[in-house]
């Protein structure tokens, strides 16, 4: 599997969990409990054309973390509303224009990257951090999401969707480079215990621990 596939399976896998991720109020009462959402959750086919392949057991894997991300987020915010379980705290959300390169070479001129073309969009500039509270000049990765607006194409899940989103971060690799080792990061660090969550840097590895640590930076303005 070429390498360049990779980041684009796991962008896959992400996309996966956001789309079964909470979004609602949940009540006082709500035990935190899986539930059973295995009808809606339709895990995306693979691009051949990009040489993409799965990793062993990915849709799997993608659903348990959905799974942990859903009750880690019932448990946290049983009497409260809930928030995302990453990147909760936004700074500002502009309006923006996305243009496409008219001198695009046609061997990346697919989907919504037509040359010439421009797409209204939003950014969304957030803190990395779970704790929304969490003052903006500690250390922490930084996030701008981008959702091009009125995309004629259909979304990975083979759907109708007037929206495409860019999500990224600040640093060019992702500290987790497969779903396994990513699954394994979010069991020790929303784990009550406190034995799991030293074994974090073990789970992510030594270059991963690395780049988790150069992520989060520290800056005067999140803006």
């Amino acid at each position: 599997m070429p390498n360049s596939a990779r980041p684009m399976r796991l962008g896959l896998l992400f996309h996966a969990i956001l789309l079964t991720g909470v979004a609602a109020n949940v009540d006082a009462n709500t035990p935190s409990v899986v539930l059973s959402s295995s009808k809606n959750f339709m895990y995306p086919d693979i691009d051949h054309g990009l040489s993409e392949s799965l990793y062993p057991n990915e849709a799997a894997t993608a659903k348990e973390i959905a799974n942990i991300i859903e009750m880690t987020i019932r448990k946290q915010y049983a009497t409260d509303i809930a928030l995302r379980d990453a990147h909760p705290k936004a700074h500002g959300c502009v309006r923006a224009e996305f243009k496409i390169n008219e001198t695009l070479p046609p061997n990346m001129a697919y989907g919504v990257f037509i040359p010439g073309k421009t797409y209204q969009a939003w950014i969304r500039f957030s803190n990395g951090s779970s704790n929304a509270k969490q003052a903006d000049i500690k250390k922490d990765a930084r996030g701008m999401a981008i959702k091009l607006l009125a995309v004629p194409e259909k979304n990975l899940l083979d759907e109708p969707a007037p929206t495409q989103d860019f999500i990224m971060i600040n640093h060019p690799v992702f500290f987790a480079n497969d779903p396994a080792r990513y699954l394994s990061f979010m069991q020790d660090i929303n784990s009550d215990r406190f034995l799991k969550k030293l074994h974090v840097p073990f789970a992510l590895g030594a270059k991963g621990t690395w780049i988790a640590l150069n992520t989060r930076n520290k800056i005067s303005n999140p803006l």
